[in-house]
């Protein structure tokens, strides 16, 4: 899959793509029925199939929020582009004075002049241009006087019931429940972050740990995890616990930390090294005990549950 930044230079082989547009926030599963219908109709036009998306998302922008919202790195979401057999992603710089252009001129510039679409698929609630003036009536209307098709795509459903949308997965990562999650993603939620180093109280305990800088990722609810990571060079994933919180036993902090320990694997320095993290069952939440042994004699039996899912 080609990445490209700008729409003013694009390939001729790259142009007369069907695209699906829209900000797509870890990719779920209502993201990926969008994505796969502009892939099916490039397949049928014989044209390339495209994504076009914004870097930073826009929410950053217009309204930076005060708590991490993503689920998932920009290196994820091209990863899954990919995955489901996306020609290019049309990856563009979204500042503020993109953003302060008029629907009908992103239409022009950015659709028309700059990629030369053949056709664009959006989800039912799409929106854009400046103060998202734009919607889909808009869009459709706009496609007619320019030449290009759009097709909106319904609502998907889960069982028929539970919409797949950004807020409820984050919503269910909030509440711990990650198995939720994962059936909106259609894959275990995944994070990636840098191994930092800690106050080596885990190895103390007998239970080292991979400190992981968290990142702008949205906060799950404070508690112990079975997970899954994978190691810089090694093939797999191997099984692990893992706690994120603010550790009220050792220090009560207010700055969460992801603290991971690899179960049945010893002996590795991390430091520095990026690890992937996949987010499988909520094991009990985060709590304060009454001395050290007491911890340490919990995280032997998280270490077990964690086993046995796992």
């Amino acid at each position: 899959m080609d990445i490209l930044t700008s729409y003013t230079t694009v390939p001729p082989n790259k142009t007369h793509a069907v695209v699906a547009l829209g900000n797509f926030d870890g990719v779920h599963c209502g993201h990926q029925h969008v994505i796969n219908r502009a892939i099916e109709k490039a397949k049928k036009r014989d044209v390339s199939s495209g994504v076009l998306t914004f870097n930073p998302h826009p929410r950053e922008v217009l309204n930076p929020p005060k708590t991490p919202f993503h689920l998932a790195d920009r290196e994820t979401c091209m990863q899954q582009f990919a995955k489901l057999g996306v020609d290019v992603t049309f990856l563009l710089p979204f500042t503020k004075e993109f953003c302060a252009l008029p629907a009908e001129d992103f239409v022009r510039q950015v659709l028309v002049e700059g990629l030369q679409v053949s056709g664009v698929v959006v989800g039912y609630d799409f929106l854009f241009g400046h103060q998202r003036q734009g919607n889909t009536k808009m869009l459709k209307h706009l496609g007619e006087q320019h030449g290009f098709s759009v097709e909106i795509v319904d609502a998907v459903y889960a069982d028929g019931e539970h919409l797949y949308s950004s807020s409820a997965i984050r919503h269910a990562l909030r509440e711990g429940d990650v198995t939720a999650a994962a059936k909106g993603l259609g894959r275990p939620w995944e994070i990636h972050g840098v191994v930092i180093k800690g106050d080596q109280r885990g190895r103390q305990l007998g239970f080292p740990t991979a400190n992981i800088a968290w990142g702008n990722y949205v906060m799950p609810r404070y508690g112990v995890y079975a997970v899954r990571v994978q190691l810089p060079e090694r093939d797999g994933w191997h099984s692990a616990v893992a706690n994120f919180g603010v550790r009220p036993t050792i220090d009560g902090g207010t700055t969460p930390l992801l603290e991971v320990h690899l179960l049945g694997v010893s002996g590795i320095d991390l430091y520095d090294q990026r690890l992937a993290i996949q987010f499988h069952h909520f094991i009990r939440p985060e709590q304060k005990f009454d001395s050290l042994e007491a911890l340490r004699e919990q995280i032997e039996k998280d270490c077990g549950v964690a086993q046995t899912i796992l």
